[in-house]
Order: structure tokens, then sequence, then C-alpha cells
């Protein structure tokens, strides 16, 4: 994730020098002590600095050495502005592997926004860096404390209170064609909610059209869309069909009264403002730099939050969790997206 390294090392205890092609380590002399890493599979560029003489990287990252000026330059609060977001976004991305994610080889790195001027804003950017972790953590811990409460409900999975509310009436809920294959995931959208359609109750799962689940019953609908409501934009946000399936709902009136409150608490505390705040100002810093006015921050900032792809491309914030995507799944949905004309910047 962005700013520090997720998880344990497969290996330790490693003597580099035995290995037969030691690539990096080869030139371990002339290397500084700072390097950086960044995640080969994600929605745009996450840097996490490391020491190449204790720490070394399988090809699931793309490492890049800056040169001795740049040094101290903290490209993983660079990254984390809206601004080489939505640059990467638009021009950089490379071999796309569903909506949203790509890879992010040498070449996409060496297209970003590269300035001499930007070694100017290393105290400034990394005074910011405490307000950023600690607001992240906080959000973090808003949205455990929220599934905490909401694990302490009555409630069913969806397919099971389906199966009982269909019970000798012969209806099935009905997926669209990007849920068919059920390890394919989809983002949830900012909102969402059920429209009446014929005799069923149509659900759109994401800001794109050919992701939504028909059920032909209004309570298991009701339901559904509300435990929908509460993962968008949160880190379970990413579901597929099975998950969708055995998604815990409220399957009655006061189940879904009590489910509200506690999702209407947690979208009441603006748990995302504090982050947004912090990237404001990491912005700030950084547009001038690179030739961007107030409005030009401005356009950039609003489509960032509020654009149905871009929005989307949004990085491994601190303190959250990391999500593994399968590479065969996420190519094959490639495939079908391209083959319905997605639109993608």
């Amino acid at each position: 994730m962005s700013g520090s390294i997720f998880g344990d090392p497969q290996d330790s205890g490693i003597n580099i020098s035995a290995a037969r092609s030691r690539y990096l380590s080869e030139f371990i002399d002339i290397l500084s002590e700072r390097l950086w890493a960044v995640a080969r599979i994600a929605t745009c560029p996450n840097a996490v600095s490391f020491d190449p003489r204790k720490i070394a990287f399988t090809d699931t990252a793309t490492i890049f050495a800056p040169s001795k000026t740049f040094e101290k330059v903290p490209s993983d609060l660079l990254f984390i502005s809206r601004t080489y977001r939505y640059s990467y976004a638009v021009s950089c991305r490379m071999s796309y592997l569903n909506l949203y994610c790509g890879d992010i080889y040498p070449a996409n790195v060496r297209l970003l926004l590269w300035n001499d001027n930007l070694v100017h804003l290393t105290a400034s950017l990394e005074a910011l860096r405490p307000a950023l972790l600690a607001a992240c953590e906080n959000r973090s811990k808003t949205e455990a404390a929220t599934v905490a409460a909401l694990d302490k409900l009555p409630l069913r999975p969806f397919k099971e209170v389906f199966k009982d509310r269909a019970k000798g009436k012969g209806s099935k809920v009905e997926w669209s064609e990007s849920l068919l294959k059920g390890t394919d995931k989809v983002e949830l959208a900012a909102t969402i909610s059920a429209t009446p359609d014929g005799e069923t109750w149509k659900i759109g799962l994401s800001d794109y059209l050919f992701d939504w689940v028909s059920v032909p019953d209004e309570t298991s609908t009701n339901g559904l869309a509300l435990a929908l409501s509460a993962r968008s934009g949160t880190s379970k946000g990413l579901l597929d069909r099975e998950g969708i399936q055995n998604m815990p709902i409220p399957h009655n009136d006061a189940t879904r009264s009590a489910f509200a409150a506690v999702v209407t608490d947690f979208r009441d505390k603006d748990h995302a403002k504090a982050v947004e705040d912090v990237v404001d100002q990491i912005d700030a810093l950084i547009g001038p730099v690179l030739g961007l006015d107030e409005a030009d921050l401005a356009s950039i900032r609003q489509d960032m939050l509020e654009d149905p792809f871009l929005k989307n491309i949004t990085p491994r914030w601190p303190a959250t969790e990391t999500r593994i995507h399968s590479y065969p799944a996420c190519h094959c949905r490639m495939h079908r997206a391209r083959d319905r004309h997605d639109h993608r910047p």
C-alpha cells in the first residue's frame, strides 16, 4: 500500500550474492539507500521506499531509483495526489486487467509527471505525512467499527432469504453478463438503489449499466440494496456474484431499520473528508510546480471525486487492507468489457 510494505516477506535471511541473477543487487555499490517499489497490479501507482541492501522484491513490483537530487522526494505522497492519479488515468495506463486495474510497468512510471522543481517540495510534503496517516487510520477504524456493529445484528445471507421468500413460486435471481462468471468482481457505485422492472426489482451495482442483479422479491431486494449501500465507498466495495449471494442482509422491517441507523451514523461521520483535506493540501503544493493554477486543480478535483470512472482511480491508502486480484479473472473481464465497447480514458 502507499507508504508502507503490506504483509510478511516471502523469504528472509537470503544471501542475494549467491543468486544466479542478482539484477539490481549487481549494482549495490552505486545504489542509494532509498529506492522505490510500485505495486504492479493496481488502479494507480502506489509507492513505498526501501533500502536495497536489506530488501528485494519479486516481479510483482516495479522498482525505480531516483537520482541523488530526488532521493529524498516522497514519491508515495506525490502519487497519492489527485494530479498524479488524474495524469496516470488519462495518459499512462497500460495493459488493462479490468475496468480499473492495470499493470504498472517501468514505462508507466517514466511517463508520470516529473519536474526538477519537485525537489523543493520535499520538506513541505513530508510535513503532511503525519496528518495523512492519522486521517487514513481514523477512516479505517471507523469502517471497522461500523462492520462490527452490523455484525451484531440478526442478519441472514441474501441467498437464504430469497430462497425462503421464493419457495414454491418458481422465481429466480437473474445476473448481468458481467457476473455470470462467479469470480468476476465489480466495484460498487457510490449510490445503490433498486428500480421496479415489471414483476422484479433491478439493482444497479456499479457506475456501468452492464453490472446489475434482478430480484423478483421486494423484501429480498430492499435488504440487499441496503447491505450493498453499506459497502459502497469502503474497502469491501469490490464484490463478485458469490459474495453477493452470501452477503448478510436485513430481512425484515425491524432489522432494516436498525441496519439503516448504523449505516447512517457511519456516513454522517464523513470519515473520508479528513483524508481528502490532506490530499487538497498536497495538490496545492504540487499544482503550481507542474504549471497548474487553482482553476486547473479545481477541475481535476471535481473529476476525481465525481466522474464515474476517475473516482475509482484511488490509491491503496495507508491503514487499509490490500485487495488481492486474480489475474485470469481480471483479464477475462477486460476482454468482455472491450467487446461491449466500455468507455474508459
